[in-house]
């Protein structure tokens, strides 16, 4: 793996790992937040999407990552 992608996927990673903190903070203060209805709010679901989006980033650089070891 080149030195770039190095860089990339630690950055990648470290962004999803703080989008999946502060995802599971913003839970964990919700009232309900172990029962089945709860009201996703639109802070919430922004929270959702940054860690879906830094997900896809370490997914897309994962695969790089294999195609440049083949």
């Amino acid at each position: 793996m080149s030195n770039d992608l190095d860089s990339e996927m630690s950055a990648a990673r470290m962004l999803l790992g703080g989008a999946r903190d502060r995802l599971d903070a913003a839970l964990a203060g919700m009232p309900g937040a172990g029962q089945d209805s709860v009201m996703a709010t639109p802070g919430l679901l922004a929270l959702l999407l940054r860690a879906v989006e830094a997900k896809r980033e370490v997914d897309r650089l994962e695969a790089l990552r294999v195609g440049d070891d083949a």
